[in-house]
């Protein structure tokens, strides 16, 4: 769900490609949180 508000808005994220993969693996694996993704997210986000 937080991902998509965050795509939805169309910002850009301060990650490399190998930072993404890994944080959507974990979301697929189940080992990120809600909170932990919308923290990464947080800090990914450039304005």
């Amino acid at each position: 769900m937080s991902a998509m508000l965050f795509l939805r808005k169309k910002v850009k994220l301060n990650a490399t490609n190998d930072q993404i993969v890994d944080l959507f693996m974990g979301i697929a694996a189940g080992d990120v949180s809600r909170r932990k993704i919308e923290q990464i997210f947080s800090q990914w986000i450039v304005c």
